[in-house]
């Protein structure tokens, strides 16, 4: 893409990130230079034999500022990861960062790798689930187990994105990268009011977001959109042979139409469920649900 210039040079804004703020702001931070991207991760660890190693992936706008409830529930039990993707809160992509799948899934492979912390499990929901598929298919060694969460077939994604973003803004070069620029205050707001099921949360949700924003956070969602629009189909390479859990918030307005069980079709041996009481972040919504489920997973599977 030749337009993602625009945020891989910092001219959309990262180039003034208050690194300061992001590197103290909670315990356990690090920024991690890998191949393509300098990674913002918070890393929790446990002191203890055969310990596995929990991972979260932020989904934008939400960045490691919003897990704080799981640290504290899950880190007596295993070491806690939370990363935030390259382009989004404090992950700068380097130059030669497309935004492909391939580049977000050769970078998670990279700092999985970096951290030495396996067996992994990986509890992603939306656009992180398919890199996490890609890498459990390429090197299973790594992905111990797969918890999934608000993601269909490709296919099914890419309609969702059209639903997101129906004037197709944030596709068109340049101009969607501006948009994103100028307007991330706003459009995060009006996410937040689709995404939860319980609009209580949305002043937590909307002010840790916009907290991060005004230390200079990024969220490059137009150069990602137009990156992976590009690509007709990312299902994974090989089959998934990993545990997995699938996890539907039935909440989030913006997926209402998606064949949820769709994503069956990658994972046609996980186990299935689906929460009436949970929108687009189940793992951050209904914490003390998510947290039993996980741990039942875990032990269970």
């Amino acid at each position: 893409m030749a337009t993602v210039w625009m945020d891989t040079y910092g001219l959309t804004g990262q180039l003034r990130m208050d690194t300061r703020w992001a590197a103290s702001s909670r315990p356990g931070i690090q920024f991690l230079t890998l191949s393509k991207a300098t990674v913002r991760v918070r890393v929790s660890r446990r002191v203890g034999p055969n310990t596995k190693t929990v991972v979260f992936a932020a989904d934008p706008p939400c960045g490691i500022e919003h897990f704080d409830a799981l640290f504290d529930r899950l880190s007596a039990d295993y070491n806690v990861v939370c990363y935030e993707q390259p382009g989004f809160g404090f992950s700068k992509p380097h130059r030669s960062f497309t935004f492909s799948p391939d580049d977000y899934t050769q970078t998670l492979a990279e700092l999985l790798q970096t951290l030495n912390l396996g067996p992994y499990v990986l509890a992603f929901e939306c656009v992180a689930v398919y890199p996490a598929l890609q890498l459990a298919a390429r090197q299973p060694d790594l992905v111990d187990s797969l918890f999934l969460m608000q993601a269909p077939v490709w296919a099914e994604e890419q309609r969702w994105v059209g639903r997101v973003d129906p004037k197709g803004q944030l596709n068109r070069p340049v101009l969607g990268q501006v948009a994103m620029a100028f307007s991330k205050q706003k459009l995060t707001n009006i996410w937040y009011k689709l995404a939860l099921q319980d609009r209580a949360q949305l002043p937590h949700f909307r002010d840790v977001a916009l907290d991060g924003f005004t230390h200079r956070a990024c969220y490059c969602l137009a150069s990602m959109f137009q990156a992976w629009g590009q690509v007709r189909d990312y299902a994974p390479e090989r089959p998934v042979e990993q545990p997995t859990m699938v996890v539907w918030g039935l909440g989030d307005k913006t997926h209402l139409p998606t064949d949820k069980r769709s994503i069956l079709q990658y994972v046609p041996h996980a186990h299935y469920q689906e929460w009436p009481d949970a929108g687009h972040f189940p793992e951050l919504e209904q914490t003390e649900r998510f947290v039993q489920t996980l741990t039942d997973f875990i032990t269970h599977k």
